[in-house]
């Protein structure tokens, strides 16, 4: 039976296990679930524990190729398209009233 700190070394064990069997890499490492089990169970009868686990994914970059001139041309109209048609902040528009204000006088 496994008690401590060798417990929670099975069970991350168990977990880093069933994460490299769904990442598609073949593992050797077998499982007894009711040593384990019984183990788990023995051990929370005495004390509570605590487990923490992180995982950290990264996302490869992904690389294109370099845009064509027409492709180019094409984001640069939607940019502008875009930004024409955005709706302006109150502070945009507080600023043209206050340039048509200033024309007026």
């Amino acid at each position: 039976m496994r008690t401590g700190i060798s417990q929670v070394i099975a069970i991350s064990g168990q977990f880093a296990s069933t994460l490299r069997q769904t990442r598609g890499l073949s593992t050797a490492v077998r499982i007894n679930s009711a040593q384990s089990s019984a183990a788990i169970k023995s051990q929370t009868d005495t004390k509570k524990w605590d487990l923490y686990i992180g995982l950290c994914l990264e996302r490869r970059p992904v690389i294109t190729k370099d845009l064509t001139p027409l492709e180019k041309r094409y984001a640069e109209f939607l940019t502008q398209y875009e930004f024409e048609l955005s709706k302006k902040s109150d502070h945009e528009l507080r600023h043209l009233a206050d340039e048509r204000l200033v024309e007026k006088i």
